[in-house]
Protein backbone atom coordinates (compact mmCIF):
# COMPACT_ATOMS: atom_id res chain seq x y z
CA UNK A 1 0.00 0.00 0.00
CA UNK A 2 1.48 3.34 -1.07
CA UNK A 3 -0.96 5.71 0.66
CA UNK A 4 -3.60 5.14 3.34
CA UNK A 5 -6.08 7.81 4.46
CA UNK A 6 -3.99 10.52 2.75
CA UNK A 7 -0.77 9.48 4.49
CA UNK A 8 2.19 8.01 2.61
CA UNK A 9 3.09 4.54 3.85
CA UNK A 10 6.42 4.23 2.01
CA UNK A 11 9.03 6.63 0.61
CA UNK A 12 10.33 6.96 -2.91
CA UNK A 13 13.87 5.55 -2.87
CA UNK A 14 15.74 7.59 -5.46
CA UNK A 15 18.50 6.46 -7.75
CA UNK A 16 20.73 8.75 -9.80
CA UNK A 17 18.14 10.16 -12.22
CA UNK A 18 15.99 12.73 -10.43
CA UNK A 19 13.44 13.66 -13.13
CA UNK A 20 11.33 10.48 -12.86
CA UNK A 21 11.47 10.71 -9.06
CA UNK A 22 10.02 14.21 -9.17
CA UNK A 23 7.36 13.25 -11.69
CA UNK A 24 6.24 10.24 -9.66
CA UNK A 25 6.13 12.30 -6.47
CA UNK A 26 4.09 15.01 -8.21
CA UNK A 27 1.52 12.60 -9.66
CA UNK A 28 1.14 10.57 -6.47
CA UNK A 29 0.52 13.79 -4.52
CA UNK A 30 -2.04 14.95 -7.11
CA UNK A 31 -3.87 11.62 -7.02
CA UNK A 32 -3.75 10.90 -3.28
CA UNK A 33 -3.15 14.26 -1.57
CA UNK A 34 -0.21 12.70 0.30
CA UNK A 35 3.29 14.14 0.45
CA UNK A 36 5.66 11.30 -0.41
CA UNK A 37 9.11 11.48 1.16
CA UNK A 38 12.13 10.97 -1.09
CA UNK A 39 15.15 9.17 0.36
CA UNK A 40 18.34 7.80 -1.19
CA UNK A 41 17.98 4.21 -2.35
CA UNK A 42 19.62 1.68 -0.05
CA UNK A 43 19.73 -2.08 0.25
CA UNK A 44 17.01 -3.58 2.41
CA UNK A 45 14.77 -0.50 2.36
CA UNK A 46 11.08 -0.87 1.53
CA UNK A 47 9.48 1.70 -0.71
CA UNK A 48 9.34 2.67 -4.37
CA UNK A 49 12.79 2.29 -5.94
CA UNK A 50 13.04 4.63 -8.94
CA UNK A 51 16.16 4.76 -11.10
CA UNK A 52 18.54 2.91 -13.33
CA UNK A 53 19.24 -0.77 -12.74
CA UNK A 54 22.86 0.21 -11.99
CA UNK A 55 21.62 2.42 -9.10
CA UNK A 56 20.62 -0.73 -7.23
CA UNK A 57 23.68 -3.02 -7.46
CA UNK A 58 22.34 -5.28 -4.70
CA UNK A 59 19.41 -6.26 -6.97
CA UNK A 60 19.30 -8.31 -10.16
CA UNK A 61 16.98 -7.24 -12.97
CA UNK A 62 17.09 -9.98 -15.60
CA UNK A 63 16.50 -8.73 -19.14
CA UNK A 64 16.76 -5.01 -18.38
CA UNK A 65 19.51 -4.59 -20.99
CA UNK A 66 17.09 -5.74 -23.70
CA UNK A 67 14.47 -3.05 -23.06
CA UNK A 68 15.75 -0.37 -25.42
CA UNK A 69 15.55 3.39 -24.92
CA UNK A 70 11.87 3.60 -24.04
CA UNK A 71 11.54 0.41 -22.00
CA UNK A 72 11.42 0.05 -18.25
CA UNK A 73 10.71 -2.66 -15.68
CA UNK A 74 7.94 -2.52 -13.13
CA UNK A 75 8.31 -5.21 -10.46
CA UNK A 76 7.28 -5.85 -6.90
CA UNK A 77 8.42 -8.31 -4.26
CA UNK A 78 5.38 -7.74 -2.06
CA UNK A 79 6.86 -4.96 0.08
CA UNK A 80 8.84 -2.93 -2.44
CA UNK A 81 8.03 -1.59 -5.89
CA UNK A 82 10.81 -1.24 -8.48
CA UNK A 83 10.65 1.15 -11.46
CA UNK A 84 13.92 0.71 -13.32
CA UNK A 85 15.50 0.93 -16.74
CA UNK A 86 18.90 0.12 -18.18
CA UNK A 87 20.07 3.52 -19.46
CA UNK A 88 19.29 7.15 -18.70
CA UNK A 89 16.95 9.04 -21.02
Amino acid sequence: MLVKDGVAQVPILAGSVQEPVGELRHYLAAITGAEIKVEPARAGASGIHVGLAADFPWLRFDGVEQLGGEGFLLRSDGTTLYLTKDLAL
